[in-house]
């Protein structure tokens, strides 16, 4: 769906189950694209555990902030990666990881222009 692509899983998810609840809507077409959003909603999840876990375990490394930039850049949140990012170069301005994350992010930003 529309918002699954620009990184609103969980409201494509919500959108999905109640379009396949209305009456007179056959919920078998909607099946493969619930079962898509599903799966985009659970990795969204899971990356967002991950940049809480290496937050929590080495709050002062670039890891965590590594781990929330590219979970917010799955959700095509461009601008907050960035941000994600940057705090991961200030942690270790040479990490190549955050460079290429910063200059995606931007390069989302851009593409929303």
């Amino acid at each position: 769906s529309a918002l699954a692509s620009m990184g609103a899983f969980e409201e494509a998810e919500d959108l999905l189950e109640r379009l396949g609840d209305r009456p007179g809507v056959d919920p078998a077409p909607l099946a493969s694209a619930s079962e898509q959003v599903a799966t985009l909603v659970a990795r969204a999840a899971e990356l967002d555990q991950a940049a809480v876990e290496r937050t929590l375990a080495a709050p002062e490394s670039a890891e965590g902030f590594l781990a929330a930039g590219h979970a917010s850049s799955f959700r095509n949140r461009y601008q907050q990666a960035a941000y994600a990012f940057e705090a991961a170069l200030r942690a270790a301005p040479s990490d190549t990881r955050a460079w290429v994350g910063l200059g995606r992010a931007y390069a989302g930003m851009n593409a929303e222009e």
